[in-house]
């Protein structure tokens, strides 16, 4: 088969798991509309402005990683516009397909003047590192609250055996000679040492949108754990970006953790409390493009420069 063909079979399975995620969730808020109507209606609105604090610095956070990875490249570019380049490529990831995340951020560095070829290396760098540290942030809540304790033994295992076999210079050659063609602009990869640092730093992203769920699930009234939040925020984020052909994960998250937190919250609060969360996220999408979009256009117009060979 060829490998476009198998491109097109993962997208049309990640669409299917993602309809029928969806299908999932339309037909459990149907089914709870009631009691999720009532839990709205207690809602208090100005309790949601530290989640909506915690969801803004978390997807910043995020920019400001992907914008460092840029600047390790030699490129200069105001901090602003590297956030506003990336809350901007956001936006693409509400698009239905898999891989329009991708493109919207790297896209938008392409036009400020990065190359395609580096733009895209460090977006697929900083996704695949953001969302490892997912991986990562799910076993240590999921362990740490003994919350699923064998989901969290498998995803620190997974990682380990990732990380163990990454740093064999033979296979990670042979890696590299795939990338390459992929992308004609893979001239190294990054060392494993290199590899587990960027992972790291990624941490407190996921640590702020716990926080941001776990002030939601309280302004709903519902008690949960910070480190039980931490391995449900974290997992449903990582499997709604694995399925690929979901925009932005829509049904696949909030089936996932509706699922993790039915039985400690009850359905009704659990989904709707997804929801609440997802349309905060959304929100803060859309108001972080408009503000740094704002704040890079007073600055004084720059164009990236190439690093020195």
């Amino acid at each position: 088969m060829k490998p476009f063909s198998i491109r097109a079979l993962v997208s049309s399975i990640g669409l299917i798991i993602g309809l029928a995620g969806m299908a999932f969730l339309l037909r459990t808020m149907w089914t709870h509309r009631d009691e999720m109507k009532d839990s709205f209606s207690q809602l208090t609105w100005s309790s949601l402005v530290g989640a909506v604090f915690f969801a803004f610095m978390s997807m910043s956070y995020l920019g400001w990683m992907w914008g460092r990875l840029l600047l390790r490249r030699g490129y200069k570019v105001p901090r602003a516009q590297l956030v506003s380049w990336y809350y901007t490529g956001q936006l693409g990831k509400y698009v239905p397909g898999g891989v329009w995340a991708v493109v919207g951020r790297a896209e938008m560095a392409v036009r400020g003047g990065v190359p395609r070829a580096d733009a895209y290396s460090v977006t697929g760098l900083s996704m695949f590192t953001t969302y490892s540290a997912a991986a990562l942030c799910a076993a240590l809540g999921s362990l740490l609250s003994w919350e699923r304790p064998i989901i969290g033994a498998a995803l620190l295992l997974a990682l380990v055996f990732g990380l163990s076999v990454y740093a064999i210079a033979p296979l990670r050659q042979r890696l590299m000679g795939l990338l390459r063609k992929v992308t004609s602009g893979t001239n190294e990869l990054t060392a494993p040492k290199d590899m587990l640092a960027l992972t790291i730093v990624q941490v407190p992203a996921w640590i702020m949108i716990s926080l941001s769920t776990t002030i939601t699930a309280h302004a709903f009234g519902a008690e949960v754990g910070v480190l039980h939040m931490f391995f449900v925020s974290s997992l449903s984020w990582l499997i709604g970006f694995l399925v690929i052909g979901a925009p932005g994960g829509l049904g696949v998250r909030e089936s996932i953790f509706t699922g993790l937190l039915s039985a400690s919250i009850g359905t009704s609060t659990a989904l709707s409390l997804a929801v609440a969360s997802r349309m905060i996220f959304v929100s803060v999408d859309f108001l972080g493009a408009l503000i740094f979009n704002v704040i890079a256009r007073k600055l004084k117009p720059t164009v990236s420069e190439a690093p020195t060979q």
